[in-house]
């Protein structure tokens, strides 16, 4: 960016090279369905991370990570407070998009 003799800046490249770096809104995320636990009330699902049981009232939207289930056929799945837990798969409702 400087040159060896004058040690001054090449204004225009700075420049393209910070906008460069600015995020932009160009790019295009992958819309994911709507998915919510099925059911009404509350019920209690395994926290992987807290190792413990958490309570999570039913009707509550998620959003299925892309990870593999677990042996039990449990689901990872975040909901929009940002816990993170496992699902069954029968309990997961596919309502679409919305």
């Amino acid at each position: 960016m400087s040159t060896a003799s004058t040690g001054s800046i090449d204004i225009k490249s700075y420049i393209e090279a910070m906008i460069s770096a600015l995020p932009t809104k160009k790019k295009v995320k992958e819309v994911t369905p709507y998915q919510i636990i099925s059911g009404s009330g509350e019920t209690y699902y395994m926290a992987p991370q807290q190792r413990r049981m958490i309570k999570v009232e039913r009707g509550t939207e998620i959003q299925v990570l892309p990870l593999d289930p677990d042996k039990r056929g449990r689901y990872h799945v975040v909901d929009l407070r940002g816990r993170y837990f496992m699902v069954p798969e029968k309990e997961i409702l596919d309502v679409g998009y919305n």
